[in-house]
Parts: C-alpha cells; structure tokens; sequence
C-alpha cells in the first residue's frame, strides 16, 4: 500500500462491483485507531443469479478491504455454497469491522486491524432455503468440510485468515484481514 490511499477511485471500484455501502466520517481514537477510508457496508451484489447478499451488521470496514471482501464473496463464497447446497448466499453474518482494540483484545500489545478498518469477522453465512451455516466446532460435517474450503479460499484474498483451531480467540469466527506483515505485499497467514 504504497502512497496516499485513493478514497474516490476505491469507492468507484465498489460501486462497479454492485455494492451498497455509505461512505462515513472517519471515526477515530486518539492517534492508535483511525479508519483512512471508511465505509459502512450493506450488501454486496454479485454475479448475475445470485442476487444481493445482506451484511445485517453493517459493517464499519476501510474501503481497501471492502473491494477484496466483495469479491470473494461474490466470486469464491456465493458460487461454492450454491454448488454445495443448491441455494444462493442470502446473508453475511459479521461483527461490526472497525473496533478499536489490541490484538485477540489483549490488554497491551500489537493493535488489532480492526483498529484501522482492515479487518472483519465472519462467524458464517445464511442461504435463500433457510439454511445456516457457522463457523466452529458445532454444525453438520458437511457443512463445515463446505466452511474449511471457503476459509482456504480466503487465503487468496487476504493477508490473514484466522478461523476456528487456530487460536481460542477465533474458535467460532473466520478472521480476515488485509493489514501487511514484515516487508512482502506477498507474507500471508493462513491458519
């Protein structure tokens, strides 16, 4: 993420993906937390056939991560869960995005991405047959060998993906992020 973020074009490439967002003043907390590009997240509208997919939280996210969100859901999540279940995704389930906090909200240590608007959690999906499924150790092992390949798709799309086994803070939620580790654009952690 070289140089100043571009807050018109990054909202362009939004509204040309078909989602419904709202731009929002920048909330912030002192010097540690700040949201540079804030959106608020509705829905996401993706490829022809599968509709508009809800995010009922309305998530509080930085733009830069609401393009890659967009487009994994639409391209990878939407069309895996209705090859899977024979319904379309009808709801993301998140938690709010921003929230200013440290990391797995330790009382010192590093600041969380949320902190900055780069990550959300996802604890899982609703579908148009009414079908739920959720991130952790309960739910059909159907469903959850069908959550485990979404969550290695996520991989792809972000710099961190974080869900259940990997650690006790993201035991019933997927993690996703897009804050930059070390020196590489290229450095991911995929647990």
């Amino acid at each position: 993420m070289v140089g100043a973020p571009d807050m018109g074009a990054c909202l362009d490439r939004l509204a040309a993906l078909g989602v419904e967002f709202q731009t929002e003043t920048a909330p912030s907390d002192g010097e540690v937390c700040a949201v540079a590009m804030p959106v608020r997240l509705r829905s996401l509208v993706v490829r022809r056939g599968f509709g508009s997919i809800q995010l009922p939280a309305r998530p509080l996210v930085d733009c830069r991560l609401a393009e890659p969100l967009a487009l994994w859901v639409g391209g990878v999540v939407a069309p895996i869960l209705a090859e899977n279940f024979s319904s379309a995704l009808k709801t993301v389930v998140t938690g709010p995005g921003f929230e200013c906090r440290n990391r797995n909200r330790e009382a010192a240590g590093k600041i969380s991405a949320h902190a900055i608007g780069f990550a959300l959690d996802i604890s899982g999906f609703e579908l148009a047959n009414g079908r739920a499924l959720s991130f952790g150790a309960s739910g059909d092992p159907a469903g959850q060998a069908v959550l485990r390949t979404v969550r290695t798709a996520a991989c792809g799309w972000f710099t961190t993906v974080l869900g259940p086994g990997s650690d006790a803070a993201h035991e019933d939620h997927l993690h996703v992020d897009i804050q930059r580790h070390g020196t590489s654009e290229r450095y991911r952690i995929c647990e």
